[in-house]
């Protein structure tokens, strides 16, 4: 099963120690999610995407990409294959519009088919649940803002999982510039899928003094953290995610849990 990380924090920061140095880092979950790597951040502005279809533990390109690239807001995963062959096309995040998501678990055919036929055919290159999955919904709530983004994803999402019948598991982390969202949802048939979180507060100013505030350097930065797994182990306050419930986290380090169906 594929693994999941996600970021926001009110500065840009590096994301070397949750990708390549933590315990659970995702350079070591790669070990058994060998089938592609891919880390989605924001520079400029805009939404960049670095991914191949390679285990990110043998991979230069992952070091590189986690010693070096530095932003308020990360989308990163690593592939155990489900759905479509090995390559880039399958390769996740994917990114459209300015946002960007990846994807654990799968959404089944009938959703497929359905979101090809709402938003054109032609559209998605590739075979998995995630990349259609993020066309959906930015073609959904896109062109909003604010809460109403907030409430037309939830309604979106919602929507998605009213008839479950077809679906393994509709784990996401979405990154929308300004906003990261993470949804965990598995089905009493499909498998079941972990989902965490942890929020870090501003430690005193005076334990700070001459500190590089990075996650490269110092693991214990302000942000919101989400992840499959928990990454920096058990010595802070992560929290599950519980089934069914929609996380939306900012800048400011505020988040909501937004309840969309029964756990």
């Amino acid at each position: 099963m594929c693994r999941l990380f996600g970021l926001i924090a009110p500065r840009p920061v590096k994301i070397t120690f949750p990708l390549l140095d933590a315990a659970e880092s995702l350079r070591r979950q790669s070990l058994s999610n060998p089938d592609g790597w891919g880390v989605g951040y924001y520079a400029g502005g805009h939404a960049v995407v670095r991914k191949q279809p390679e285990a990110a533990h043998g991979s230069p390109g992952f070091s590189r990409v986690a010693e070096h690239a530095r932003s308020h807001l990360f989308v990163a995963h690593v592939r155990l294959r489900t759905a479509g062959g090995v390559n880039l096309a399958n390769t996740h995040p994917f990114s459209t519009g300015g946002w960007i998501l990846a994807q654990n678990g799968g959404i089944g055919g009938a959703w497929h088919k359905r979101i090809k036929a709402e938003i054109g055919w032609g559209r998605i290159a590739g075979k998995t649940s995630g990349e259609h999955l993020l066309y959906w919904l930015h073609a959904r709530a896109g062109h909003l803002r604010g809460a109403a983004r907030d409430a037309a994803i939830v309604a979106a999402v919602r929507e998605l999982i009213a008839d479950p019948a077809s679906i393994g598991s509709a784990n996401f982390v979405l990154a929308t510039g300004d906003q990261l969202y993470a949804f965990r949802f598995s089905p009493p048939q499909g498998n079941p899928r972990s989902l965490f979180y942890l929020r870090r507060v501003p430690p005193p100013a005076e334990a700070m003094r001459g500190v590089d505030e990075s996650l490269g350097g110092i693991p214990r930065t302000p942000a919101v953290l989400v992840a499959s797994e928990q990454v920096t182990g058990p010595d802070e306050p992560w929290l599950p995610v519980a089934n069914g419930c929609l996380l939306i986290a900012r800048r400011d380090l505020s988040l909501d849990l937004e309840r969309i169906a029964a756990a």
